[in-house]
């Protein structure tokens, strides 16, 4: 980064501004994180110890998002006190000057009161648990976005007006009208206790009037292969009886080149099933805390890591039973779930039909998934899974039928999309496949409404990118 000369309190001294495209996209990416984008938040006004930082922030890949920020040179670090530098001063300061709104009133919103508990019913992804739907009065409307700072964790959607935040297991969905919903309760006594927090906290708020502006959208741009993330000696792993070694570099090639070519903002997610009894490569670190298999496939192509996880990391039975790691409950396989609990089909024997045909593994049948960004993947995957936009997933079915013609036969329900229609049935078929999302893993993650799935067996890979250089070259 060059020096850029500052005036600062009377005294003249030197920052560091990004100055070539690479150190700008460092930047753009690592402010793209709604956890890093906290972190700036909460150093704004002053210095901070890590420990304060971890416990507004939290601790999950706490040490990864600090090496990011400071990597990017707007924070430093110096004996256990973070503070931002003079370049993420003036960033921030920037940012505020663009957006013209330094800080929101909230002064003149009401306080909050749980109306009424409408709806408990059983999780779709966990029968143990509850899900439940709640009232809040008086709706926030859009001030609902100005809440934002004040979940840790959160984070809100203007485009739903819905403020999500996490909490252990517990998802808790805010919307502007005044609908609340928690998935994952263990009980009544919990969902009381968590809507009674939810309503202090933002009491609590209105009371202080004041709330930093909520972030701005900010455009993602693919990174350079990250350093900090794990890595393994190999360069080499069997895929599967029948299929030829492949190296992990090329395959690293090919990632980068579908990167550029297609345009995307996040990366392709390499995913490998290891059976049961099978050898986990070594060098490849475990996954820090559990998540469901939709909520893995996001993380991983947003914050570009590397892990593999075990049957206990998978909180969604149905993923997990999906994927042979377990098996699925029956009142999934018996319809029930889909049509008394979710709605989603007229009768219980309309579900079953449809579940019946939904391709999974035999039970028991996988020890670990393993997930990684395929540019930077160290291991073999058997899958790689694309959530993009419409455009780019016509641009590779094009690519995928280029070198042999005819169609791209698909087929989708719209239920347990990420683990069995992009994952499992391009593993059991070894064709390509498109899907829509579900219930699960649009409402567990942040894919976008206008966002599809595309799922490509490991084996085409090399023959869809050289399509796609054909179609739409650089």
């Amino acid at each position: 980064m060059q020096q850029s000369q500052i005036f600062c309190n009377g005294t003249l001294v030197g920052v560091k501004m990004p100055r070539n495209p690479n150190e700008i996209k460092l930047v753009n990416n690592t402010m793209a994180n709604v956890t890093r984008r906290k972190i700036m938040s909460f150093l704004s006004s002053g210095s901070k110890s890590i420990e304060e930082i971890g416990g507004e922030i939290g601790r999950t890949m706490f040490d990864f998002h600090l090496k990011l920020l400071q990597q990017a040179n707007l924070i430093e670090i110096e004996e256990g006190t973070v503070k931002l530098s003079e370049y993420g001063k003036n960033f921030l300061k920037d940012k505020e000057e663009k957006s013209g709104d330094k800080t929101a009133d909230l002064s003149q919103v009401k306080p909050v009161k749980i109306a009424e508990v409408r709806q408990l019913f059983h999780c779709i992804a966990d029968s143990s648990k509850l899900r439940v739907i709640a009232n809040m009065a008086p709706p926030l409307g859009r001030n609902l976005r100005l809440l934002e700072p004040f979940f840790p964790r959160g984070r809100y959607s203007d485009k739903i007006n819905a403020l999500v935040s996490q909490k252990g297991d517990v998802i808790t969905t805010i919307y502007g009208t005044g609908k609340v919903t928690l998935t994952m309760i263990k009980n009544e006594d919990e969902a009381k206790e968590a809507l009674d927090n939810l309503k202090s906290t933002i009491n609590e708020a209105i009371a202080k009037g004041v709330s930093h502006a909520s972030r701005e959208n900010v455009r993602v741009e693919p990174m350079e292969i990250n350093k900090s993330l794990p890595k393994t000696n190999g360069d080499k792993f069997e895929l599967k009886i029948g299929v030829k070694n492949m190296d992990v570099k090329e395959i690293n090639s090919y990632g980068q080149e579908l990167i550029e070519y297609l345009k995307l903002t996040t990366s392709p997610v390499a995913i490998k099933l290891i059976s049961k009894g099978g050898e986990i490569p070594a060098g490849i670190k475990k996954v820090d805390i559990g998540m469901t298999h939709c909520q893995f496939v996001d993380r991983v192509r947003r914050t570009r890591e590397e892990f593999y996880t075990l049957g206990k990391d998978q909180m969604c039975k149905i993923g997990a039973g999906t994927m042979g790691i377990n098996e699925i409950p029956k009142e999934v396989f018996s319809g029930e779930s889909y049509y008394k609990e979710l709605k989603l089909f007229s009768t219980q024997g309309a579900a079953r039909r449809t579940v019946e045909k939904i391709p999974i593994l035999p039970p028991d049948s996988v020890e670990s998934v393993m997930y990684s960004p395929l540019e930077e993947v160290s291991f073999v995957p058997d899958v790689v899974v694309f959530i993009c936009n419409p455009k780019q997933v016509m641009l590779l079915t094009q690519a995928s039928i280029y070198k042999t013609g005819g169609r791209l036969e698909v087929s989708f329900a719209g239920t347990q999309s990420l683990c069995s229609e992009s994952v499992v049935q391009i593993y059991k078929e070894g064709k390509v496949g498109v899907a829509v999302g579900c219930i699960g893993s649009r409402g567990n993650t942040e894919i976008e409404d206008e966002e599809m799935l595309i799922g490509i067996p490991i084996e085409q890979l090399g023959d869809v990118l050289s399509g796609l250089k054909e179609i739409w070259p650089k």
